[in-house]
């Protein structure tokens, strides 16, 4: 065993003692529409998830797969709870193929270094700079599936309503009042919750803060009778993206 490797050693078991240190793995298993589900389940299983926690020091690793086995995304957390989840250190996805698709460098939850995007022959799409969250595009570029330098491509561009902000606020101003909130005297806000998909369409939407029934059915309505978005994107490519929209009620 070389010198370096024992030092490796050393220093792990002087910062963290062996008998605080354990390892914890978990798997889950997920359908068609994201709900958690038995492994003996197997004609409905979807994707899957293998957790390995490190209990004593805090460290994560979430490692998803297709059901065909297929690693799909490779991400290390410095928190993994339902409410807290904090990026820290390398992240990948993979194409389907098993291919890497995104490399990406976190510090608390925000982009820090480098972040490489592949096509899926191996070329390199892209090459962004990352200084806690705000991209160097200085230091960034972008090739073409050749490998040939081309005019920068902006990292991620989030999805616009038509006609942008305030056309949105415009269109948030035909929400109708229940009859039964304006009898009790009820207003607040809502919060929603929804996906652009990359084809602009609205999908999955979800009041995340509730204040009461009536005006939850009311936010949930104007939502779904939203016309189609223009899709946000990454590397230049649409993607879906997850919206939070605040809806007041005020009387």
């Amino acid at each position: 065993m070389s010198k370096y490797l024992l030092t490796y050693i050393f220093i792990i078991t002087t910062l963290y003692p062996i008998h605080l240190i354990s390892a914890q793995t978990d798997t889950v298993y997920y359908d068609v529409d994201n709900k958690k589900i038995s492994n003996n389940k197997v004609n409905q299983i979807y994707r899957y998830e293998v957790i390995n926690k490190i209990d004593g020091i805090g460290l994560t690793k979430v490692r998803k797969f297709n059901k065909k086995g297929i690693l799909i995304s490779d991400v290390h957390y410095s928190s993994y709870t339902k409410t807290k989840k904090i990026r820290q250190g390398n992240s990948k996805e993979f194409y389907s193929s098993g291919k890497i698709k995104v490399s990406s460098e976190y510090n608390e939850n925000e982009l820090n270094g480098k972040t490489i995007s592949y096509f899926k022959n191996g070329n390199i799409r892209a090459e962004y700079w990352f200084d806690n969250g705000k991209v160097d595009k200085e230091k960034s570029r972008c090739f073409d599936e050749e490998g040939k330098l081309i005019p920068y491509i902006h990292y991620q561009i989030l999805p616009v309503f038509p006609g942008g902000q305030e056309a949105l606020k415009n269109y948030l101003q035909k929400l109708k009042y229940p009859e039964a909130a304006q009898k009790k005297k009820i207003e607040g806000r809502v919060i929603v919750r929804f996906v652009v998909k990359r084809d602009g369409a609205i999908d999955d939407i979800k009041v995340v803060h509730s204040i009461d029934p009536f005006l939850d059915q009311e936010a949930m309505h104007l939502v779904k009778s939203m016309p189609k978005w223009t899709p946000g994107s990454q590397f230049g490519l649409p993607v879906n993206v997850l919206y939070t929209l605040p809806i007041n009620f005020k009387l």
